[in-house]
């Protein structure tokens, strides 16, 4: 969301709804490129103005500030974006403003500004939040439009220790320029204890930036790029013992696709498309936190069929939410869930992710068919499901458009097939016995230096008693027995739940059994 934007567009609710509507949980401000040229405390400039600037600040007389605080007078302010993030129920993610105090040598200014809004921030809601250091440092420096790499890695602990020191609960996000890659290892070894979360910004693209080519797109099932930047952000801290950073997407979508000859020009319906397996990326590599950009943008050419260059979730001329906030509804509901096990008949065609939700009693199952041709894929589950249904993700009319439509399926067993039509998105969700595990949990088993066994459950939840049983006869029900039960306690929930168990014979076996508490 952008500080520049007129707030009288948001007052009807429609916008907020949509983002209601699409399950959206985090909200970023004042935006990407903005937050550097962002001033908090008279959010009245023109875009992009340098406000520190000598120059600047000698024409800004009285007067000026008058007229541009009438100019300006509709602009959405922090308190009105604070107001939409409580409405909607999302995350507030607020940035801070670092590149003003580089470039005109006022870095405890700069750092003072910082505290202030933090503090400002926490009497409007005491809880902690989330404050990103500035946007893509390296992108510009030469032409004097962000800080180099080399030199906003050191400013990083100053602003993170007062910031923290206002509000020892916050959260500290760094990000550079994705062509600085390598640099991130520095950060990481050199600055890690002071950030939380590291974020990187990437627009699906092939071949070309600013060009999509369909054929390349469904013949690709893996992000061979973004999966090696996880795995070596993993590898560098845990190497430099950082082992609390977090990962996050916080702009992300596909590219600007526009016409060109042999590319496809990349329309609100498959922009939809990137953005189903964009996601699923993201749940299988464990991505922290994301936040697709932009929410809503103005082209300056209106015809989607044209422009290629679609990519708001919110229509900028109509205000209403286009056909991806279904797709957003949908993994909106994987929060805080768990992955599952999926076999699915089509592999090499279809693209399948399952996720148990964070209920228990729901499997929420995620199918992408990237071929041109309808195709029918069975699912195999552990049991049958009480109920089920699936929603459709296709081209619309127009074609440009993307559309959905909701079926019923019934269940008459433990396998069901679903027809994914052609180059589409399909989400499937079915209901099971409540309470009842379509997972297990975790459980880690420890040999002691005696003979006994520490037995750990991954996590534990308010209502449930666990038991641990035993036995030496694997495959005879009845002669396991009980060992330990426990009912956890107030502290433990959500944290590993520990058994000690003797060893019972020359083998031993062990489960644990989670019973609702009437």
């Amino acid at each position: 969301m952008y500080s520049h934007e007129d707030i009288r567009s948001w007052q009807d609710g429609e916008k907020i709804q949509a983002l209601i509507d699409s399950g959206i949980n985090n909200l970023r401000y004042p935006g990407g490129h903005l937050v550097s040229f962002w001033d908090w405390e008279f959010p009245y400039h023109n875009a992009y103005a340098n406000f520190w600037d000598p120059s600047y600040i000698a024409q800004l007389t009285e007067a000026r500030k008058d007229e541009l605080r009438v100019e300006h007078a509709n602009r959405m302010g922090l308190e009105d974006f604070l107001a939409i993030c409580r409405e909607v129920g999302a995350e507030p993610l607020v940035g801070i403003n670092m590149f003003q105090g580089y470039r005109n040598g006022r870095k405890q200014d700069s750092i003072d500004k910082a505290v202030r809004l933090v503090e400002w921030c926490m009497k409007q809601d005491p809880k902690p939040r989330y404050y990103y250091l500035d946007n893509e440092a390296g992108h510009q420096p030469e032409r004097n439009n962000h800080i180099p790499v080399e030199d906003y890695i050191p400013l990083i602990p100053d602003y993170s220790a007062a910031i923290k020191e206002a509000d020892p609960g916050a959260k500290i996000i760094a990000n550079l320029i994705g062509g600085q890659w390598n640099q991130v290892r520095n950060l990481i070894e050199q600055v890690g204890d002071y950030v939380d979360i590291y974020e990187h910004h990437w627009y699906y693209f092939n071949r070309v930036w600013g060009e999509f080519y369909l054929e390349d797109w469904r013949n690709e099932f893996s992000f061979n790029e973004q999966n090696n930047r996880i795995n070596q952000f993993n590898n560098w801290k845990n190497q430099y013992n950082k082992f609390h950073l977090q990962f996050a997407y916080l702009e992300w979508n596909i590219g600007p696709a526009r016409e060109t000859p042999g590319a496809t020009t990349g329309t609100p319906f498959y922009q939809g498309l990137v953005q189903a397996d964009v996601l699923m990326h993201m749940i299988r590599n464990d991505v922290y936190m994301a936040s697709v950009w932009p929410l809503t943008w103005k082209s300056n050419n209106p015809d989607p069929a044209a422009t290629g260059g679609f990519r708001s979730l919110i229509d900028p001329e109509t205000g209403e939410v286009t056909a991806s906030g279904a797709i957003f509804d949908a993994f909106s509901l994987a929060a805080e869930g768990r992955m599952a096990p999926l076999e699915i008949s089509e592999p090499n065609q279809v693209q399948g992710l399952a996720m148990q939700a964070a209920d228990r009693d729901r499997l929420l199952v995620y199918l992408l068919n990237k071929t041109d041709q309808p195709q029918s894929v069975e699912l195999n589950l552990v049991r049958t499901p009480l109920a089920a249904s699936y929603m459709t993700y296709t081209a619309g009319e127009p074609a440009y458009y993307g559309q959905t439509q909701e079926y019923p399926l019934e269940p008459a067993g433990p396998s069901l097939e679903i027809t994914l039509p052609d180059t589409s998105f399909v989400f499937a969700q079915l209901d099971f016995d409540e309470g009842e595990a379509l997972v297990p949990e975790p459980v880690a088993i420890e040999k002691m230096q005696s003979d006994a066994y520490r037995i750990s459950l991954e996590s534990s939840q308010r209502g449930y008693q666990y038991e641990l049983l035993g036995t030496e006869r694997l495959g005879q029900d009845e002669y396991w027995r009980s060992l330990q039960s426990r009912i956890p306690v107030f502290h433990e929930l959500g944290e590993p739940l520990h058994f000690d168990a003797e060893q019972l014979g020359e083998r031993s076996f062990y489960k644990i059994r989670k019973t609702a508490i009437d």
